[in-house]
């Protein structure tokens, strides 16, 4: 950038800029150096060196004459420069060394510390800035964020600033190779990413040289190999040449970004009436690049526009110069002229290396999708009659539109609506300009998050709006680290959650150019107990079995499946002996000409550790797969993916079958209802089709993905005996904002005939998609989003329990039509030239999708159908009651992608088909065993209270029927996650009257900490209490104890406490500086904490013990403590 001045301080190598050219460029520099600094300069032996790199660097980016980079060097400061004598220099301190001079002469100046200042002896305190030549972490920070403090004083001058040498293992120990690797890396990855607390934003005109980990090895020592001796740091040739490189490209591309982004807004082309009248503003950008398509008008401001028969791709525009670096932070902005009477909506293409049309021409390049000017988040514009508007691109460095680069040239073209091509003879490309203020700043961290539990499935969350500069716009709600939740507001409501658990949430905030924010601070809250009545399904009583496989005759099916009690030697047959009687019927390879069903054993299910397939057993094919639908089913005229259902009639010893397809459901409705003998699958008469309904309403889309049966007594009192039920739950909101629900009854003996309406009963419909708006979704299942994927529904039961389950995976987060990968909405690469592949993340293509896919069965109260049955309350009104979120490590497949499920009713055993993709499209079986949780012991109060440091529960029962007591759970918040038996206590047995009982916890954990106790039966059965809190305040500060005892023999306790959670690590050393044990590291959450030493290994002496905590990724607190060991 003209007129700029540019500042790199290396910590090991100081270069400044020689006098700047006349074109005012960033581009000659000084090397202030030392020892080090002169041998990284080279040529040191070397076969390159520092000048022959940037030669290199000014050749493969065309530069020359004042365009050219140059680096001269010097020796400074006069005496040391540890980063102390730095600190002083920048602060005028120095009597000796002025580096005024330099910053008044020189554009780019780096400077380097020599290699003595990685011996760092200590993590430090704050104490140590009484003298701040002391090499301790703590002072070398705070000398650092002085020095770059005071870089921010000279906004025109580029600083670059490099860490530490590292040092050969004999000039130094691994404790100070230890903290010399972590300061270093805090510099560069916390420091200059904005995560140190204590300093925030980091300067745009100061860059950080990671010199320490361009040479030093996993240890933090200097390896031999690029030493001048085993007891010399001095680099040597080798590291000449490997350094040297990297010092050139990432200087100088770093001071031209500066330079670039500096420049106000550029006009790289003002298209005019004719050639002649055109404006460019980029020196050396002074080439049209013009389409034979397309023609100067002075229509509007004047411009190009495309001839009347211009096609997709044929019209283009643009301009082309010297090489110029494009960087993160710009954007291209393109502004069109609408000259017709009529609106349009449009969007353009950007290429930056393809100087012809976009396919078909005589050159090749990549062409992005532009989006709208005024909100990042949106594709496509809306331009009216006779007036302007702009598309834009913002420059990025990563994905499938990175363009951080060099680039010579910028052509854009024109992107129609549904592909029209005929309204581009009316849109005037006016001008192409180059932004430098892409929004690149992401929000401030979200605070002030507080959660409470509002049921035992919801928890509400509330925060702080946080700020941004130009606005936030949403929100992701996290929970234990995946997201759960997306927001335009700052508050959220979780919902079906499961029972009495805790989850530990977070909130990001992003702005409309998707920048997103630190996590906010975390959160944790439980869930209420289950609040279910006694007649419903506690989704706690299911309990995982294993799983099976099925063949490869059935690989790529699974579509569905369904338990046959009469299977494979039924409930006493040969096929009963392994405890899993009856056997499944199931679907194979679901394309058109297959979607053919066979019956299979039922091994018994195991637990693969592993998830190797190879160790579970595989299912015995009693049935071969066939087709078993009818003619008016086989005869459609477009099947793509086969959606179906299958349901076991034992009264009728028949299987019924809903077909649909998946793509294509909004057309005729189709006869999709049939049946055929179970017996024999390949002989059997195919009765139906029939319409489910009328033959228009409900479409296919709402239909026909799943069947099952409700018990027929049930059918009988609330569906007038119609005990089949066909409901579907399609993407996109096709059949309605959650699973859909419809009941009809067997057609008996006598079968109607095909084509023939079976009469409906509306258990479950939720509200349309029409009139909404991707976020609002009225009327809708809780947490409905357009890429949930319910694939089963099924009525399962146990003992006196009953509920309606629905299975799948539940979309968390935003929902949109595109792309896992990147987060990519279809609309963001709808013009992209050639169209990206995301087969990794989305080998099915683009389609609905969400920030995180939950394996989930959701479960309904019958008596809410039975409502909606009956007319007394709304199709959509029904929500789930509850919901069992599936361990994701019990799935094959990362993608855990379920595609059917069958309730086995005698033996009370729930099968879900999970598809495993890679390598062969597997199809294993998981099986749950569902059991009756009897109603618990009726409480009349519990409660926790604090006295002194003791928590004291007392709770009061009404009545006892068969207690035999209780055992006391405990869980902290900060501590524990999960449940922790710390006592128990004997109950009345029967008792009609009120008991009372008290139990104390001697020793809580600091915070909050969570109580219940689970009630048990004399025959085993139990259930849970709700849950109560009592808090212990944490401590107030860090401290670590005197070991105990000390001097020791075998082994001796370390005590310390913590005021916040934090990255602990804690080592001994010996009396020579050497580790000889890493006790501990990782995280510990606030609180006390004991490690227990064992000295079997160790000999008598004095050792030195370090406890090191790193705090919010910048915050450091460290003790040592001398220890004795004598034996």
């Amino acid at each position: 950038m003209r007129g700029k001045k540019i500042f790199f301080l290396l910590s090991l190598v100081l270069f400044t800029c020689s006098l700047m050219a006349q074109s005012g460029s960033y581009r000659t520099c000084i090397f202030l150096h030392h020892s080090t600094g002169q041998n990284i300069y080279g040529p040191n032996g070397s076969s390159t060196s520092i000048p022959d790199e940037a030669v290199k660097y000014n050749n493969s980016h065309g530069y020359t004459g004042d365009d050219a980079v140059s680096i001269d060097e010097t020796w400074y400061p006069s005496g040391d420069n540890e980063w102390s004598t730095w600190h002083r220099i920048f602060n005028a301190e120095s009597a000796v060394d002025d580096i005024s001079p330099y910053l008044n002469s020189y554009k780019i100046v780096m400077i380097k510390s020599c290699f003595p200042s990685s011996n760092i002896y200590s993590a430090g305190s704050p104490a140590d800035t009484n003298n701040p030549d002391d090499k301790t972490l703590f002072n070398y920070k705070w000398h650092w964020r002085n020095i770059i403090n005071k870089m921010k004083s000279y906004p025109d001058i580029f600083f670059v600033i490099s860490t530490n040498a590292p040092l050969v293992s004999g000039q130094t120990n691994a404790l100070e190779a230890s903290l010399s690797d972590w300061f270093c890396t805090w510099a560069k990855d916390t420091l200059a990413k904005e995560l140190d607390s204590e300093f925030g934003t980091f300067p745009k005109n100061v860059y950080v040289f990671d010199f320490f980990h361009k040479l030093a090895d996993a240890s933090g020592f200097l390896p031999s190999s690029l030493a001048s001796a085993l007891d010399d740091s001095h680099p040597n040739a080798a590291a000449t040449a490997l350094v040297a490189p990297q010092v050139v490209k990432e200087v100088f591309d770093a001071a031209i970004n500066f330079e670039n982004s500096a420049n106000s807004n550029t006009v790289l082309v003002d298209f005019g009436a004719t050639a002649e009248a055109n404006v460019f503003g980029l020196s050396g950008w002074n080439t049209v690049i013009k389409s034979p398509g397309v023609n100067y008008t002075s229509s509007g401001p004047g411009g190009l526009v495309p001839v009347p028969e211009a096609e997709e791709f044929t019209d283009y525009e643009g301009v082309q110069g010297s090489a110029r670096i494009f960087q993160k932070g710009e954007r291209i902005v393109v502004t069109w002229y609408n000259n017709s009477d009529e609106t349009f909506i449009f969007t353009s293409r950007i290429s930056f290396r393809d100087s012809d049309q976009p396919e078909g021409g005589s050159s090749f390049g990549n062409w992005y999708t532009m989006r709208r000017f005024s909100d990042y988040r949106y594709t496509f514009t809306e331009i009216a009659p006779h007036t302007s508007t702009k598309t834009v691109f913002n420059i990025t460095d990563s994905g499938v539109h990175k363009s951080d680069s060099s680039y010579s040239l910028i052509n854009v073209n024109l992107a129609i609506e549904w592909g029209a091509t005929w309204p581009k003879q009316y849109l005037v490309c006016d001008k192409i300009e180059l932004y430098t203020d892409a929004d690149i700043t992401a929000p401030s961290q979200p605070t002030g998050l507080v959660a409470a539990p509002i049921s035992d499935s919801k928890i509400q969350l509330n925060w702080n709006q946080p700020s941004d500069n130009v606005g936030v716009v949403e929100y992701l709600i996290y929970n234990n680290g995946e997201v759960e939740g997306y927001s335009r507001t700052n508050n959220y409501t979780c919902v079906l959650l499961e029972t009495g658990t805790t989850y530990n949430f977070t909130v990001s905030a992003r702005d409309a150019a998707g920048n997103e924010s630190l996590l906010s601070s975390s959160v944790s809250t439980s869930t209420q107990e289950y609040k279910g009545d006694g007649t419903l399904v506690n989704p706690e009583g299911l309990n995982y079995l294993g799983a099976f496989k099925l063949p490869d005759d059935f690989l790529w099916g699974g579509e569905a499946i369904e338990y046959n009690p009469n299977g494979d030697g039924g409930q006493s047959g040969s096929g009963s002996t392994d405890g899993f009687p009856g056997s499944v019927f199931a679907t194979n390879l679901n394309q058109p000409e297959n979607g053919l069903v066979g019956e299979l054993s039922i091994p018994a299910p195991i637990v693969s550790a592993g998830k190797n397939p190879d160790e579970i057993p595989t299912a015995t094919i009693l049935q071969s797969a066939v087709n078993i639908r009818p003619t008016n089913i086989n005869s459609w005229e477009y099947v793509d993916i086969w959606r179906t259902g299958l349901e076991y009639v034992p009264d009728e010893g028949r299987l019924y079958s809903s077909w649909s397809i998946h793509y294509t459901v909004t057309g005729d409705k189709h006869a999709s209802i049939s049946c055929c003998d179970a017996t024999n699958l390949s002989s059997a008469t195919k009765y139906g089709a029939w319409f489910a309904g009328s033959t228009s309403a409900p479409n296919d889309a709402t239909i026909n993905d799943w069947l099952f049966s409700t018990p027929q007594s049930w059918a009988n009192t609330f569906t007038s005996g119609r005990n089949l039920v066909v409901g579907r739950c399609r993407d996109g909101g096709l059949s309605g904002l959650g699973p859909t629900m419809y009941a009809f009854s067997k057609v008996g003996v006598t079968p109607p005939a095909a084509e023939s309406q079976l009469e409906l009963t509306t258990l479950l419909q939720y509200g349309p998609v029409e009139g909404t708006d991707n976020y609002n979704f009225p009327n809708s299942v809780d947490g409905y989003k357009h890429s949930d994927n319910w694939r089963e529904a099924t009525w399962i039961s146990s003992l006196d329990q009953n509920s309606v389950a629905v299975i799948g995976n539940k979309a968390l987060g935003n929902n949109w039509y595109g792309y896992v990968g990147e987060r990519m909405l279809h609309d963001w690469v709808i013009a992209d030239t050639p169209y990206p592949d995301f087969y990794v993340t989305d080998p099915d293509g683009k389609g609905w999708k969400g920030h995180n896919m939950q394996p989930m069965i959701i479960f309904y109260n019958p008596s809410n159908l039975a409502q909606v049955a009956a007319g007394t309350i709304q199709s959509y009104d029904p929500q789930p009651y509850a919901a069992f979120r599936i361990n994701k490590n019990l799935f094959f497949g990362p993608e855990h992608e379920i595609f059917s499920a069958t309730f086995d009713s005698q033996n009370k055993i729930l099968y879900i088909a999970e598809f495993v993709r890679d390598p062969d499209g597997r199809l294993i079986i998981h099986a749950w065993q569902v059991e009756s949780i009897p109603v618990p012991v009726e409480l009349a109060s519990f409660n926790a209270n604090v006295t002194d440091s003791r928590i004291i529960l007392n709770w009061i029962t009404s009545t006892e029927t068969n207690n035999l007591g209780f055992e006391i759970e405990h869980r902290s918040s900060t501590l524990t996650k999960n449940w922790k038996k710390i006592g128990f206590i004997s109950g009345k047995g029967n008792s009609t009257e009120p008991a009372e009982y008290n139990f104390e916890d001697k020793n809580p954990d600091p915070g909050i900490n969570q109580y219940r106790f689970k009630q048990i039966d004399y025959d085993g059965t139990f259930e849970y209490s709700g849950i109560v809190e009592a808090e212990i305040n944490k401590p107030a500060r860090f401290e670590v104890f005197q070991n105990y005892p000390n001097p020791f023999n075998a082994g001796t306790k370390i005590n310390f406490i913590l005021p916040n959670s934090g990255y602990v690590k804690i080592q001994v050393y010996n009396s020579v500086g050497e580790e000889v044990v890493q006790l501990f590291e990782g995280m510990k959450p606030a609180g006390y904490h004991e490690i227990y030493l064992d000295a079997s290994g160790l000999s008598s002496g004095l050792y030195l013990l370090i406890v090191k905590v790193n705090e919010n990724n910048s915050k450091i607190f460290s003790e040592t403590k001398k220890i004795i060991l004598l034996r």
